[in-house]
């Protein structure tokens, strides 16, 4: 029948074999000590869970100490090792698929379950915790600390304490900074590597926004609800505070270039720019060039007066001028008719 050990003044406990006998060998099962006797004694079994519910037993090496709680629960290998040696707690489990270690806590209004992690001062905390009342996993830091992850033995991110995310820098300025050495980049992908935008700023400080659907045709870029049409597709339904499509260029106070856009094909010589010259009163010029004070074919001033720098050919059936005066430097004008006048035919203002 089982017996209780005796409990000694020391603490421990003593157990005796029976009048007559000795104990010829040992057995620890879980909470269960078992004697064999001597001399045809019945083997006595010693319930030890009264004095700490378990039982203690000596692992592989010195520094190592299994524990068992019962041969039901902990049947098979070593469940769980306690290091003395390194301070470590090893659990063990030779069943796939099955957690090693499961928290529970039954009481359905706590908000706190899970496992807390703190310094050795208890004043840094983090909690991997799942609330009860919310339903909800946290992964939670309590002081204004940075939080990292990392893989491969590398950071790769971190959380600062005051909210910003940083991936591939350790001090993000921002809500979310993605830095590289390279080009950092942002990709949203509507088909996982075929169907992707990236954008990224490159070594010069440049913004660039590259839409890819694989075969590299029909991108383009929409600004509104619409599906773009074009490269750039700007599209408003009068939704917006603005009521209306535009596009403004506006240079700042400290900027002394000229607002304005150039068209370009491929590597081509030729190259057109059209904008407002901040040199020469803001007067909207078309020139063939990269700048708009060069090789300027068109400028309009702030009075609507319009310079054109080369020839005017006006081609159609009509053509009206409603003005009260047509001003010519040259005094021959040339109207489409039978010959073409001369100084001599159009003196004095003539017309032919």
């Amino acid at each position: 029948m089982p017996l209780n050990p005796k409990p000694q003044a020391h603490g421990k406990r003593k157990i005796q074999a029976g009048a007559g006998s000795s104990v010829s060998s040992l057995a620890l099962d879980g909470n269960t000590l078992q004697l064999n006797q001597s001399n045809s004694q019945p083997q006595r079994t010693v319930d030890l869970s009264g004095i700490g519910g378990s039982a203690n037993n000596p692992g592989g090496s010195s520094t190592e100490i299994q524990y068992r709680g019962g041969a039901t629960t902990f049947a098979g290998s070593t469940a769980m090792i306690y290091n003395s040696s390194d301070e470590q707690l090893v659990l063990t489990s030779t069943v796939a698929n099955k957690f090693s270690l499961k928290l529970k806590n039954n009481n359905n209004s706590s908000v706190v379950n899970g496992l807390l992690i703190v310094d050795d001062a208890d004043g840094s905390r983090l909690a991997i915790t799942h609330s009860n009342v919310d339903n909800e996993n946290n992964i939670w830091g309590y002081e204004n600390i940075p939080m990292k992850f990392a893989t491969n033995d590398t950071e790769r991110m971190r959380i600062l304490g005051n909210g910003n995310v940083g991936v591939g820098t350790t001090a993000p300025a921002s809500k979310l900074e993605v830095a590289s050495t390279s080009e950092p980049s942002f990709r949203l992908s509507h088909t996982a590597g075929s169907i992707f935008t990236d954008f990224y700023t490159n070594s010069a400080g440049r913004a660039i926004l590259k839409p890819t659907n694989g075969s590299n045709t029909s991108n383009g870029l929409a600004i509104g609800p619409i599906t773009p049409a074009a490269t750039l597709h700007v599209y408003d339904d009068n939704k917006s505070t603005f009521g209306k499509p535009r596009v403004l260029i506006q240079g700042g106070s400290n900027n002394t270039g000229d607002p304005m856009l150039s068209f370009k094909q491929d590597s081509g010589s030729n190259e057109w720019s059209m904008g407002l010259d901040n040199d020469d009163s803001d007067k909207f010029k078309l020139s063939r060039s990269s700048v708009l004070h060069s090789n300027t074919a068109l400028t309009i001033d702030g009075s609507n007066n319009v310079v054109l720098s080369g020839n005017l050919t006006v081609q159609g059936t009509t053509t009206t001028i409603d003005s009260t005066t047509l001003s010519v430097k040259d005094k021959n004008i040339e109207m489409g008719v039978v010959s073409s006048p001369t100084d001599v035919t159009a003196d004095g203002g003539g017309i032919t």
